[in-house]
């Protein structure tokens, strides 16, 4: 996956129909959201379903890369992982 730069995501939840997938992470004490469609946008990948071992893997990624506060992986604005 190509590096992305934290500064791309949004201060606020993007809403996009049913089941929406997006990853909430605070930096520094500031909350920034970067929905699973502007990902796959972001790395040219077809937008997809992905499975619960890829988001996981996708958190980790982006606490150890970004040395994040936190991320939340959220289902239509509820915390799964």
């Amino acid at each position: 996956m190509p590096n992305i730069n934290h500064s791309a995501g949004s201060d606020q939840p993007l809403t996009e129909g049913i089941n929406m997938i997006d990853f909430e992470i605070v930096i520094d004490g500031k909350t920034k959201y970067v929905s699973w469609a502007k990902l796959c946008q972001f790395t040219g990948v077809k937008r997809y379903q992905p499975g619960t071992p890829e988001l996981a893997q996708l958190k980790r990624q982006f606490e150890k890369e970004w040395n994040a506060d936190s991320v939340t992986v959220r289902l239509n604005k509820q915390p799964i992982l």
